[in-house]
């Protein structure tokens, strides 16, 4: 494995995603290899050092580099187009129908949260008696595993119950065998935003700028 074989990989990369993104690839490349040689003996004359000595040119000639912070937000006519569509029922018979869209961009626009993180909250999650310092009411809800730079398990954080979460969660029915509230799968939902804000003509929008 060479400083030439990194250059191409990221030289093909370039074509199909971001600086960023190849960033990753190479960061994660990089803690491989400094484990593989205890992991393979066929991997003796691998070197980590490969891609500390190819990084600068990566970044000097933009193969890496890092994400560009996102500065769209949804306007409010946009937001009312996206929940009059998502609350629109299926205009033909659809297994995938994720009936809580629209509770689920509104829990996305009052928490800030992630896809991911809303449809992995479950009701044992809720803590509807939780008391402040000085005994008052103060419900909150936990969310597990967040996304950390380190931490891959046991991030997990208590966050405040608005009034206007705590009436989405109430409304949502019960899933036999599932706990979660909104009990779909995160690639889905926002396949769907995806597809909403396509028919609706809406520009440049994830379902992340949401928590904006």
């Amino acid at each position: 494995l060479t400083e030439d074989d990194i250059i191409e990989h990221c030289q093909e990369r370039i074509k199909k995603v971001c600086a960023a993104t190849i960033n990753q690839d190479v960061g994660y490349l990089h803690g491989a290899l400094k484990y593989v040689k205890a992991a393979r003996r066929d991997c003796k004359d691998i070197k980590p050092s490969v891609i500390t000595y190819v990084r600068p040119f990566l970044v000097k000639n933009g193969y890496i580099g890092k994400s560009n912070p996102r500065t769209r937000l949804p306007t409010d006519e946009e937001i009312a187009r996206l929940l009059a569509r998502a609350a629109e029922p299926p205009r033909k018979k659809h297994r995938d129908f994720i009936y809580a869209m629209p509770d689920i961009i509104a829990f996305a626009l009052v928490s800030a949260r992630r896809i991911g993180e809303i449809c992995s909250i479950t009701h044992a999650d809720v803590g509807w008696d939780h008391l402040d310092d000085k005994g008052q009411p103060a419900p909150i809800y936990w969310v597990r595993n967040m996304k950390h730079p380190t931490k891959k398990k046991g991030n997990d954080m208590a966050f405040t119950l608005f009034p206007e979460l705590a009436e989405i969660i109430k409304r949502q029915p019960r899933k036999p065998g599932d706990d979660r509230i909104f009990p779909f799968n995160d690639k889905s939902v926002g396949a769907k935003y995806t597809l909403f804000k396509n028919e609706l003509g809406i520009l440049d929008l994830h379902f992340h700028d949401n928590r904006g």
